[in-house]
């Protein structure tokens, strides 16, 4: 599935086999996916919040943020479900990688599809596989030394979840992608919280920086992937839930 969604990315168009069952024989079609239409995505790296974009005031007055959570549904199902509620809002993903690992942006397809899904189902590949050339600098270095975050942005959802058998959607969803990077495995007491106060602080330094950037690009939907979560990564889950619920502050 990453394969040939690469594919299309890279080349324009894939072909693909779908079978047919409508006559009661089970009949092997070729379909061929256009791509063309799909622009690569470019990565900016931020180590504190830029200027904010210039936006008309939205009809009755600045809106309060709105914080809401979505029970085993992937992020990028959320995007689609919001897109279809929120027509015209600029939409974004907050993701996060391993800290200290040199690869930690290259996808582990090992991993599995509800870890990869960005891999499997959008052409976020092309901005991780270039991130170093759009940054002018390493992005392990922007990422872990420097505690900032990378947007990657136009990102395009081009296929549907394991349920659908990835297939390919007639509808392309634009999103921008924020990565940040957190520590594998920070200490967590016995009460399930975070063992010092700077392991806490750094985490919502990180956090903190992604909403501002985003807030400063104009994104009005933000989804968390669950951070610290995934990935071999163990961080305290009420602590990264307060986290996100003091950001809408």
């Amino acid at each position: 599935v990453a394969v040939s969604t690469l594919q299309g990315c890279l080349h324009g168009f894939v072909a693909s086999a779908v079978s047919d069952f409508r006559s009661g024989v089970a009949e092997a079609q070729a379909v061929r996916h256009g791509c063309f239409h799909i622009s690569d995505p470019i990565s900016v790296g931020f180590t504190f919040p830029p200027e904010p974009v210039p936006r008309a005031m939205p009809a009755g007055g600045k809106r309060a943020a709105q914080l809401r959570c979505f029970d085993g549904v992937h992020p990028i199902d959320v995007l689609l479900q919001l897109e279809d509620r929120t027509s015209g809002s600029s939409m974004a993903m907050l993701h996060f990688v391993p800290e200290g690992e040199p690869l930690g942006l290259l996808p582990n397809l090992a991993a599995g599809p509800e870890v990869e899904s960005l891999t499997l189902r959008t052409n976020f590949f092309q901005a991780i596989e270039g991130v170093d050339r759009h940054l002018h600098c390493p992005a392990t270095r922007l990422l872990d030394h420097e505690g900032g975050v990378i947007c990657s942005s136009n990102v395009a959802i081009l296929r549907g979840d394991a349920s659908t058998g990835f297939r390919w959607l007639d509808h392309i969803a634009r999103f921008d992608v924020f990565t940040i990077s957190l520590p594998r495995h920070p200490g967590v007491d016995k009460w399930g919280r975070y063992s010092t106060e700077d392991a806490r602080e750094l985490v919502r330094q990180r956090v903190q920086l992604a909403f501002a950037v985003a807030a400063a690009r104009g994104v009005e939907v933000l989804v968390s992937s669950p951070l610290g979560l995934s990935r071999n990564c163990k961080h305290p889950p009420l602590e990264i839930a307060d986290i996100l619920h003091k950001m809408k502050h």
